[in-house]
């Protein structure tokens, strides 16, 4: 058993006496950090942030602060590395597959695919480390098999594969892109429009006619309740028309409004929280 199986062993069991501390530290700074301008560090950065969320919910904190603490050097403009087998107990029967993946990912990575493709290239790295994770406690097959699936599906088309993608399943907690506002405004922004950009080129790339986008619209706590619901609408609503002048059809993408009632920082009434103020872009494809 590796040393970091032992700790996730300790904290499983630690949970339920601790519940008080739900988030790690990483986590928590996590959800506080802007992203680089690196579109592909930043899409990145938002790929850890969901999945460290996700395994804080089912109360695994050493899996959590793991994949926080990379999202953090992403966010800080570091390069990350796919996962080795140091830290994971790997079954003999999946040690070669995975090893055999890890190097096409490494080989296919090229700094200029992270530029061409910012927000795929994330995925793929992403889903390799969740697939590793996955493997690594080896019961939640339909897990196992959506990281999986999904690394796969992004490689073959990293590759410039010439045939139709087969479709993917889609991990629920994977959210693509995350769109940031300035105070009391719901115009898309330069960086913002960056981010709109490497969404649509992606949704391109992957020649894919059946997805979805998801928009969810966020604000702070720093005016009223009504108002904040009307401007995290309005802030989907700029998302959808960006993507929609950059021809991705009107019918693909929904819209969510959630006012303040769903902040990646908790914070007092009244307060002005730029982390809070967001819309998260979530698609599967």
């Amino acid at each position: 058993m590796t040393a970091f199986s032992h700790l996730k062993k300790i904290a499983c069991a630690l949970a339920f006496t601790a519940l008080a501390a739900c988030t790690t530290n990483s986590l928590e700074e996590l959800r506080r950090t802007t992203p680089t301008e690196n579109p592909y560090l930043a899409a990145l950065s938002a790929e850890y942030l969901a999945f460290a969320e996700s395994e804080a919910r089912q109360y695994d904190w050493a899996s959590s602060q793991h994949f926080a603490d990379k999202g953090l050097a992403a966010a800080y403009g570091h390069e990350v590395e796919p996962e080795t087998f140091d830290n994971w107990d790997i079954g003999e029967d999946y040690i070669q597959e995975l090893a055999n993946a890890r190097l096409q990912l490494i080989t296919l990575l090229t700094p200029d695919v992270k530029v061409a493709k910012p927000g795929l290239s994330a995925r793929a790295l992403f889903y390799y480390d969740c697939w590793m994770e996955q493997q690594n406690e080896a019961w939640q097959e339909d897990d196992i098999s959506s990281c999986r699936e999904g690394f796969y599906h992004s490689i073959r088309i990293l590759a410039g594969a010439p045939e139709e993608p087969e479709e993917a399943t889609p991990l629920i907690f994977s959210s693509s892109y995350l769109i940031f506002f300035e105070w009391n405004k719901w115009a898309v922004n330069e960086e913002g429009m960056k981010v709109v950009n490497s969404t649509v080129q992606d949704l391109k790339d992957s020649k894919e006619t059946e997805y979805e986008v998801v928009l969810n619209g966020h604000a702070d706590r720093s005016g009223d309740v009504e108002y904040n619901l009307k401007l995290s609408q309005k802030r989907a609503e700029a998302v959808k028309a960006e993507l929609v002048k950059r021809g991705i059809p009107d019918e693909r993408i929904r819209y969510f409004a959630f006012g303040e009632t769903d902040n990646r920082i908790p914070t007092a009434d009244g307060i002005r929280e730029r982390a809070n103020r967001r819309v998260e872009i979530f698609f599967n494809q």
